[in-house]
Formats: structure tokens, sequence, C-alpha cells
């Protein structure tokens, strides 16, 4: 497919050598921006947290938008489907959702265990991990049951995809030996239930993200006290299957809240750089290297969403 792309491009280019004044003479220029977008895909609504604001990046290219101006600590951000309203975490692990012009619509104060949270497809209810359990501000979602399947488990996160599919990660103590992590995964049509564990992984599980637009999904590791949201390892699941499409290992860096897109193919994380945490946009269709991407000016970007 890479081949074809750049063979297009090959010929345009070409072609446009000649003695033709128009910079386009055989092609429409339409045709050029499809050739254009194919390379160089767009990247529009990502929404992270920057000293303690947060901020809206209509296009990767375009300045970002400062939405709040309260100066108080936020993390976990996540970010409406339709970009008009916000929610994350203010300080005393309480959530906030404010609207694009960054006024408070309204403070969720009786939910005393926060672990993630975000919105459904229509974005009229707010799902958050409380503890145990599942609650929803909001009218309540229709998902599949939480499975223990015996011994001594706790509930560690949880993520629904825009199709109601539902995964969830489990710590499983272990009184004789390391304690067991695993991701069950539920499909919303009530398919097969599958499990995934990784004896071989040093690192807990910790993190879980569907896909704004598919069901794929994210899973992330951190190493055990490691006193930040960071991950140290990132596996990418594709369309519900129990093993990872891709393994991403951070090595000397650290990785946080990653956010997979398929329609165009790419990954935005924070990611450390040069001793900074930097927005990162890393494309996974080919091996393009001009069409990775880094948000410059914005070092700290620890907390993003993008829909």
């Amino acid at each position: 497919m890479k081949r074809i792309y750049y063979t297009i491009i090959f010929f345009a280019v070409w072609m446009s050598s000649g003695c033709q004044k128009d910079p386009y003479p055989y092609i429409t220029l339409d045709q050029v921006k499809q050739i254009d977008s194919v390379r160089h895909p767009a990247i529009e609504n990502v929404v992270f947290v920057y000293n303690s604001e947060l901020y809206l990046m209509a296009d990767f290219a375009a300045k970002p938008l400062r939405i709040t101006n309260s100066g108080v600590p936020k993390k976990f951000v996540k970010g409406s489907h339709d970009h008009t309203k916000f929610a994350y975490l203010s300080s005393g692990n309480i959530i906030e959702i404010v609207d694009k012009t960054g006024k408070l619509i309204t403070t969720l104060t009786n939910y005393n265990d926060v672990r993630n949270f975000d919105w459904s497809a229509d974005d009229k209810t707010l799902y958050i991990v409380n503890g145990e359990s599942i609650a929803f501000y909001g009218p309540a979602l229709k998902v599949p049951s939480i499975t223990y399947e015996g011994g001594y488990y706790e509930f560690i996160s949880a993520a629904i995809s825009d199709k109601g599919d539902f995964a969830y990660i489990l710590k499983k103590y272990n009184f004789s030996a390391l304690d067991q992590y695993e991701v069950v995964i539920k499909p919303a049509n009530g398919g097969t239930m599958k499990i995934f564990k990784d004896d071989n992984n040093d690192f807990p599980m910790a993190y879980i993200n569907f896909a704004a637009n598919t069901n794929n999904m994210m899973l992330g590791f951190r190493e055990l006290h490691s006193g930040t949201d960071d991950l140290d390892k990132v596996y990418l699941f594709e369309d519900l299957n129990d093993y990872p499409a891709l393994k991403l290992n951070a090595s000397s860096s650290r990785y946080s809240t990653p956010v997979y897109n398929s329609k165009v193919q790419y990954l935005l994380w924070g990611v450390d750089r040069d001793d900074k945490h930097v927005l990162f946009a890393t494309y996974l269709k080919d091996d393009v290297p001009d069409n990775n991407k880094l948000l410059a000016g914005f070092d700290g970007v620890h907390y993003l969403d993008w829909k």
C-alpha cells in the first residue's frame, strides 16, 4: 500500500515538472489534497492538561486554545465526543465538568474513590469507576456485569467502548507468590468473554482505554509504587482480540494516557523525550517518519484525551 502512495506522488511531481505553468496541470487540487491526507493524516480536537490548565487543540498544526484559567491542579481529563464539555479530576480527587469556554457546569462530590471515567457515545452520561463499582452521572448505561472467577480480587479500572463493549482490569491476590493481573473483555453483543493475562510482565496493569471510534483498546502497565500516573509499557489490542497487536516498551522513557484513533491510525500520548514530557503523535500505519508529530512549546503534558 505504501508503495502505491509513493508512486502516485512521484507521478504527480514528475508530471508537474514540465513546462506547464499550473502547479498541478494533470490532477485536480482536490486530488492533491487527497494524496497529502494519506501522507499526513489530520489530528483534530485533542484536549490536554498543561500547567494545571485545560487546552483544546482543534488541529495539531494550529495553536492550542486555553480553556480554563483557575490555577487549580487538574489531571485525567476526558472530553465529550462533540468537544463541548470536559471532565477532569480536580484537587481532592473531585470530578469537575466545564464547557469549552471554561465555565464550570458541575462539581461531582459524591464519588470518593475515583479511578477513571469517560463519556458515553451520546455524551449524555459520564461513567465513573468509583471503587469497586461503576457509577453513572446521567442516564445509566447498559453494560455487561463484572465477573470474578473465584479467589480474592481487586477491581482496578474499566472502559466502555462506543458500541457498549466492556473491558476491565482485575488484580488477583496470590498469598504465596506475586499478585496476578488480568483483563476481562466482554463484547456488547453477548459474545464469548475473553481474558488476557501477561504473566511474563514485571509491571502491574494500571490503565485501560478504548479508542473513541472503535473497539480497539489500549492497556498500560505501571511500575509498582512508582508514585506517578505515567506508564512503563503500553499494549494495543484490536477488535476485542485477547492478544495485543502491538507492544510498546518504554525502556528509559515513560508514557501517559495513550489514546488511539484507528481512522487516521495515530497514537497520541505524553512521552519522555530529552528529559521533557511532551505530547507526541505516533503514526502506526506505515513507517513514514515525517508523519510523527511533536507539539512544541508545551513541555510537561501528562494527561490528554482525543475524540
